[in-house]
C-alpha cells in the first residue's frame, strides 16, 4: 500500500513539473511571437550580432564593421566580449542576416529556457523536497525577465542555461562520482563561463 502511494504522488509530483514546463513554454513562445521590439539591433546585441557575422563570414572574432562595409579586407581581431554568444548566434545566420534569423533565436532561446525550468527542479530537488523544488520551477516559468529575456539578443538566457545545467550536473556528480559526470559538469562550467564570465572565479 505505501509502495503504490509513494508511486502515486511521483507521479503526480512528474505531471505537475509538465504543466509548469509547459506553462512556462507557452510563456515564451508567447513573448516571442508578440512582443515588438524597437531596434533590436543596438547596444549589445549589436556588438554581439557582428561578432557572429564576422566569424562566419571572414572567420574573425570582431565586433568591427569595416570588412562588412567593404572599407577593409578583413576585420580587426578583438576580445571585448566572451564568445560563447556570438558562436551560439552563428549558428542561425544566414548569409544576410534578416528579421527570420532573429526569430530562430528568439525560438532557440525559448526553448533552452524551457529546459532550464527543468533544470531548476532537478537541480534542487536533490537538497529540498520536491513540493519546494516544484515551486522554484514554478517561479521559474513565470519570472517575467526570463520570459522577456528571449526576445532580445542577449546573453542571459544561453548562460542561465548552461549555469543551471553545471549545478544539476555537479548534484548528480555529487550523488554518483565519475569521470564522465566530472568532465561534462567542468564543460558546462567553462561554457557558461565563456557565455558571461562572472563564473570565471570558480574554474
Amino acid at each position: 500500500m505505501e509502495v503504490c502511494l509513494s508511486s502515486l504522488s511521483k507521479n503526480w509530483i512528474y505531471i505537475t513539473l509538465v504543466l509548469i514546463t509547459l506553462l512556462g513554454l507557452q510563456l515564451r513562445l508567447q513573448a516571442v511571437r508578440y512582443t515588438v521590439v524597437d531596434t533590436p539591433i543596438r547596444a549589445d546585441a549589436k556588438e554581439y550580432l557582428f561578432y557572429a557575422i564576422n566569424l562566419k563570414v571572414f572567420h574573425t572574432y570582431s565586433r568591427f564593421t569595416e570588412a562588412l562595409e567593404g572599407k577593409a579586407a578583413s576585420p580587426k581581431p578583438d576580445a571585448l566580449r566572451s564568445p560563447g554568444y556570438p558562436l551560439f548566434v552563428r549558428l542561425f545566420i544566414g548569409d544576410s542576416f534578416n528579421e527570420a534569423d532573429i526569430f530562430s533565436i528568439s525560438m532557440a532561446q525559448a526553448l533552452l529556457s524551457t529546459l532550464t525550468i527543468v533544470l531548476v527542479y532537478f537541480s534542487f530537488v536533490g537538497f529540498l523536497n520536491p513540493p519546494l523544488a516544484l515551486l522554484a520551477a514554478f517561479f521559474t516559468a513565470i519570472s517575467p525577465h526570463l520570459v522577456n529575456a528571449n526576445v532580445y539578443l542577449l546573453s542571459e538566457t544561453l548562460f542561465c542555461f548552461l549555469l543551471m545545467l553545471f549545478f544539476w550536473l555537479l548534484t548528480r556528480l555529487r550523488s554518483n562520482p565519475n569521470l564522465f559526470l566530472l568532465l561534462a559538469t567542468g564543460l558546462a562550467l567553462g561554457l557558461a563561463t565563456l557565455t558571461r564570465p562572472w563564473t570565471q572565479y570558480f574554474i
